[in-house]
Parts: C-alpha cells; structure tokens; sequence
C-alpha cells in the first residue's frame, strides 16, 4: 500500500468513526471489501518517513519481526522485508493531492464492485444449491436406511450361521464339521464368540 491508499484508509477511517470498532468488525468489512480487493495490487508511490520518525520506526519493526518469530508461527515470505531498509524517497500521505485521491477513490469503488460480483452468488444458483442440498440430503437418508437394514441382516445372518455351526460340532461325523470350518474360513467368516 502506497501513500495514496494510505491517505484515502485513513480518511474512510475518519468516517468510519464508531460505526465499525476496531479488532473483529473493522477487520470483515474493511479488510475483506475494501482493502483487500480494492486497495492492493499496483500502489502508488511509498510513504515518505521522516528522520524525525526513522528511529522508531526501526525499532517497530524490529518488536514486531522478534514477536513474529517467538511465537513459532509459520510465516510465508522473509521477515527482514519488515525491517527498513534505509532512507527511500517517498511521499508524505498528507500532502497527497485530493485529486489523486478521486482517482483512486473512483478506482477503489469499481474494484469493489468487481469484487462483490465475483463473490456474489445468484439468487438462481442459491436455489439450485438448496434443491441440489435437499436431493443429497434424501439421498443420505435413503442409504442410512439401507445400511441399518443391511447390518440387522448381517447379524441375522451370523445368528443363524453361528446356530447352524454349533449344530455341526456336536455332529459325530467329522469330514462334516470340517467342511464347514473350511466354509467359513473361505468366506472371511468370524463366529461371534470366536
């Protein structure tokens, strides 16, 4: 952000006053409508600091790039990009000229504009969705159903198997109970109990 978004924030800023607080509402409507969409990108040219700011200005950075890494975050880019890097010829945010700042105003509305058309979802693709949402939603339930019936068979099924097994063991005939032990096995069948 150059020095002329940064003096067209801090006027939006000013009329802002108590309408968005700081912290959480500021940052969902400022920074994702305003700042992000409309005030990034190419900027302007960089905001002039003047000696009498340079010190503490260094030492800022420094807090914040040593807060940075104590805090284990993970951080995507180079921290010294924080750090000052000497003088750099800048401009003075207050004595941008208010009609640069119209431009860019004008700029910041359409890119706003843009934004909110391309995030925006159709009221015909929002009911789409909704229909699409309750089909899965029966769709779901159906197949719930299903799976409750199929696991009720299943133990069905291992109920009678188990019967017809313990049957088999106290059967005299030994080739009997072998075939079956062997029926089992083959068809990945544990008895419960076993």
């Amino acid at each position: 952000m150059g020095a002329h978004e940064a003096e067209l924030l801090r006027r939006v800023n000013s009329r802002l006053g108590a309408h968005l607080p700081l912290r959480v509402p500021y940052r969902e409507v400022v920074t994702t409508f305003l700042v992000n969409p409309a005030l990034t990108g190419p900027s302007s040219p960089r905001i002039h600091i003047p000696d009498s700011l340079a010190e503490w200005v260094t030492e800022r950075a420094e807090h914040t790039v040593r807060a940075l890494q104590d805090a284990g975050l993970t951080v995507t880019g180079n921290l010294d990009e924080l750090r000052p890097t000497g003088a750099v010829e800048g401009v003075d945010p207050d004595n941008v000229a208010d009609a640069d700042l119209l431009d860019l105003a004008t700029q910041t509305i359409v890119n706003m504009l843009i934004h909110l058309r391309r995030s925006a979802v159709p009221k015909e693709i929002k009911k789409e969705l909704t229909l699409e949402i309750k089909m899965l939603e029966a769709t779901v339930t159906q197949l719930e159903a299903k799976l409750a019936a199929s696991e009720k068979r299943r133990k069905t099924l291992l109920n009678e198997l188990a019967a017809a097994h313990h049957s088999l063991t106290w059967h005299r005939d030994r080739p009997v109970r072998a075939a079956a032990s062997t029926f089992l096995r083959k068809h990945s069948i544990r008895l419960p109990g076993r």
